[in-house]
């Protein structure tokens, strides 16, 4: 299950970032990612609305929203309980077509962002850095 955790976290970053043709992903990939937004939307309590303006690249200074990228990173196994972004998780889930450029910017996003304490903060700087470096490969559920 962990496995397809990763799927989960790392499908739903990639998909939260950016509109990736999600006909990309295995079906399991895409029932893991709908369950780990669920879980984090309830969790957190941020609306679909919210969601959407990060899916559009509209980030904005919500405490709640950037806990749910973090909740999605860690849920998936991309962000540990350290709070370390762990590249290789998040690009095994990536289809291979979009692989090699959009694990590079992640990885340099997360290298940025990495002395950031806040883990909340982090994962949402990681990905508004990901937005600003490559938004054709970004993407969010």
């Amino acid at each position: 299950m962990m496995v397809q955790g990763w799927i989960v976290l790392v499908g739903s970053v990639v998909a939260v970032l950016a509109d990736l043709d999600q006909t990309l992903l295995p079906t399991e990939t895409k029932e893991l990612m709908v369950a780990l937004h669920k879980n984090c939307v309830d969790h957190l309590g941020v609306t679909e609305a919210q969601v959407n303006q990060l899916k559009a690249g509209v980030f904005t200074e919500d405490v709640k929203l950037k806990c749910y990228t973090r909740c999605l990173m860690s849920e998936s196994g991309v962000m540990d309980e350290n709070g370390a972004i762990d590249i290789k998780a998040f690009s095994e889930i990536l289809p291979e077509s979009i692989r090699g450029t959009t694990r590079n910017v992640f990885d340099s996003c997360a290298q940025t962002n990495k002395d950031i304490a806040d883990e909340c903060v982090k994962a949402y700087e990681v990905i508004q850095c990901w937005y600003k470096q490559n938004p054709e490969s970004y993407f969010m559920i």
